[in-house]
């Protein structure tokens, strides 16, 4: 749930040049054994822009919750079933909106049931009712067994709220919860509704935040737990929701478990003695734990200069068990250019512990025997606004940068073993970073990692300065890279842009079996079905 970090910037786009190239002074050797297979469906003609979701999958097919978009008409939801060899084999489409009132918000899947969930705004009882019917999976049609989720009261029609949800690791509960939209000094509110797998509502809760001045929270995470619980992470500040207050950290992250209305809210503290927390992540164990993980800093700003992995005991709310690894500066100037490295090391001499910036997180891997993988990406966007000084005129061009990946091992009793980097560079101009980012697999020990590269890279050992991706050019390709148990890199092409008809999304590609990683693809009015076995 975090959010880009944008810099503005008045002037020429000369100022950039330097993030853009990046070298392997000090990178690891990367090897050339990566077993897969790709097989991709029937191309599509789209008269419209298209976003997706996955909606869910079973042994017979894949669902998925398609968003069209463009021209003169109304947007569109469009729900798609596809058979084993990446075929749409049916299509039902909902009109996203009636009047600008009813919408589809998602559909779920779980115990093997398509549950789509919809919602209506009624301006004149100013509320906001969200409804759940069940779908069949071999029409895609309605069984008929609409009914009310949730209501959210709202006081006029920009203020409506919205709905999401969380499913628990064992699939064995859902949350459905309402947030309701309130003005800048109005409390929040959440209502949550826990769900079993037969879609039965097992309890419900209204939440009110920030109703008090001494306490001030900003959520940053929800997720359900298999014991029912629902886990709301926040950052909780000091008197006003700023990060720092007369040069100090002005907040910490607490961790707030609800049940019913019957329970006593429980609150967890994370406070690290001499350690500020940059970014957090959660997840909930089998016995109720939780587990926290993300990045920290030694100076309290939001570069990063290690990471850490503990357990808060669900019991007792002490720290059960607990991991730090500072990143030394070998790992701090992998990739950099010979004059950035040397900077680097001379600041590192010195004393002044150089640090990493704009790295958000990911993912949070827990696999079943309790190790994990910790999954970060540096993402910023840079917003450049030109005046021209005779006209007056104004023109705003946005980079959106999409780099290295971090990812940090650790063993099931929360020792952290190993951090890497992986070396991408992704800079895209007004586009959002349409084809940028990346869709990863845990495969046994192993991750995989897809994502869009240029060919000029592959060129027998590392480059010393890694070339741009550029949706543009023929030299751009999809690359598939591999890191095993003990840290080690591997990489081979998966496809060039010349020889498909799309070019991968990985922001829309997903994990959907043990071995098999769901691809997307599109270029201009065509799309593509596929996917990746490892």
């Amino acid at each position: 749930m975090s959010s880009p970090k944008t810099f503005f910037l008045i002037g020429f786009f000369c100022l950039l040049v330097g993030k853009i190239s990046l070298s392997a002074q000090n990178a690891p050797t990367i090897g050339t054994e990566v077993d897969f297979q790709v097989k991709f469906g029937e191309e599509i003609r789209q008269k419209r822009g298209v976003e997706l979701k996955i909606a869910g999958y079973d042994q017979d097919a894949i669902y998925i919750l398609k968003y069209t978009y463009g021209g003169f008409t109304s947007s569109e939801v469009v729900l798609e079933k596809l058979d084993k060899n990446y075929n749409i084999v049916k299509s039902v489409e909902y009109p996203m909106e009636v009047n600008r009132r009813r919408r589809v918000e998602f559909i779920v899947h779980i115990n093997h049931r398509l549950y789509l969930f919809t919602s209506f705004t009624d301006t004149e009882s100013h509320q906001n009712t969200l409804y759940v019917e069940e779908i069949d999976k071999e029409s895609l049609t309605s069984k008929g067994d609409k009914r009310i989720v949730s209501m959210i009261g709202f006081e006029k029609k920009s203020l409506d709220g919205y709905y999401d949800y969380e499913i628990a690791r064992d699939k064995s509960h859902i949350l459905i919860f309402a947030k309701t939209e309130a003005r800048k000094k109005d409390p929040e509110m959440y209502h949550f509704h826990v769900f079993n797998r037969d879609m039965q509502e097992v309890w419900n809760r209204k939440v009110v935040l920030n109703d008090t001045e001494d306490r001030l929270f900003v959520v940053k995470d929800i997720e359900v737990g298999n014991d029912g619980k629902v886990y709301l992470m926040a950052k909780e500040f000091k008197e006003k929701p700023k990060e720092k207050r007369k040069g100090n950290v002005n907040f910490h992250y607490t961790v707030l478990a609800y049940h019913d209305e019957e329970t006593p809210v429980l609150e967890y503290p994370v406070m690290l003695e001499d350690k500020f927390l940059t970014d957090m992540n959660i997840e909930i164990t089998r016995e109720g734990d939780i587990i926290c993980a993300g990045f920290f800093s030694n100076k309290g700003t939001y570069s990063i200069r290690g990471t850490y992995y503990l357990t808060v005991d669900a019991q007792t709310k002490g720290v059960r068990s607990q991991s730090f690894m500072d990143f030394d500066v070998d790992f701090l100037t992998q990739f950099m250019r010979r004059g950035q490295e040397k900077r680097v090391r001379r600041k590192e001499a010195k004393g002044k512990e150089p640090e990493m910036y704009e790295f958000d997180m990911r993912d949070l891997l827990i696999r079943e025997d309790g190790s994990a993988s910790l999954i970060a990406e540096q993402y910023y966007v840079v917003v450049i606004t030109y005046t021209d000084p005779k006209t007056g005129f104004t023109r705003t061009t946005y980079y959106y940068y999409y780099n290295n990946i971090i990812v940090v091992d650790i063993d099931k009793t929360g020792k952290i073993n190993w951090a890497r980097q992986i070396p991408k560079l992704q800079v895209s101009v007004n586009d959002g970073g349409f084809y940028s980012s990346f869709a990863h697999a845990a495969v046994d020990s192993d991750i995989y990692f897809v994502y869009n590269d240029s060919k000029k890279n592959y060129t027998g050992k590392y480059p010393k300065k890694l070339a741009n991706y550029r949706v543009s050019e023929k030299k751009g390709m999809t690359t598939i890279m591999k890191i095993d148990a003990e840290g080690n890199l591997s990489r081979r092409p998966m496809s060039g842009n010349d020889e498909i008809a799309t070019i991968i999304r990985p922001k829309l590609s997903e994990q959907i079996s043990p071995r098999e990683l769901l691809l997307f693809g599109i270029r201009k009015r065509k799309n593509q079905f596929g996917a990746v076995t490892f």
